[in-house]
């Protein structure tokens, strides 16, 4: 289970998603064409992304290189409307790339746990009142992102266009 706290304004809930989604696209590095690694023409990459049949409104997607040469992130891009593209010019170099996705759901209040708190185990601090807490449970089941398996093969004449139907 994927969760996220954090520290927001009560009237934000969708600010709470996009902080969500856009702190596991930026943590993980999976900024559009970020580490991409190699030599020859990168190629665009586009697709759809659904789950249970509806598309994904928000989220990330993120393609690891495997087989032969470096591994690891090699580039990725946010899910909008249950779409995701990756312009030529942030794209992915030809090769076999294991795909991540994610989609936090929809901010969840967590628990109170008082109105002080110790960050870091020192000096403890009252929490204004107007500040709560969120989490964001993962949505994408961990078949689809920590434990992907799905891979895919970015090829240098081919439309790379890669639709992923999430059950």
């Amino acid at each position: 289970m994927f969760s996220m706290p954090r520290m927001i304004r009560n009237d934000s809930p969708r600010r709470a998603r996009f902080v969500a989604v856009f702190t596991a696209v930026f943590v993980t590095g999976g900024l559009p064409g970020c580490g991409s690694s190699g030599t020859g023409p990168k190629r665009a990459v586009q697709g759809r992304v659904s789950l249970a049949g509806a598309p994904v409104e928000s989220g990330a997607i993120e393609f690891h290189l495997t087989g032969n040469g470096p591994k690891g992130l090699a580039g990725g891009a946010m899910i909008v409307g249950g779409r995701y593209s990756i312009p030529r010019s942030h794209g992915l170099l030809p090769g076999t790339y294991r795909v991540v996705i994610r989609a936090p759901g929809e901010p969840v209040p967590l628990p109170a746990l008082g109105d002080t708190i110790s960050p870091g185990g020192g000096e403890p601090v009252t929490m204004p009142k107007e500040f709560q807490r969120y989490t964001a449970v993962e949505r994408i089941p961990p078949a689809y992102n920590e434990q992907s398996s799905v891979e895919v093969q970015v090829l240098a004449d081919g439309p790379n266009q890669f639709d992923f139907a999430v059950p």
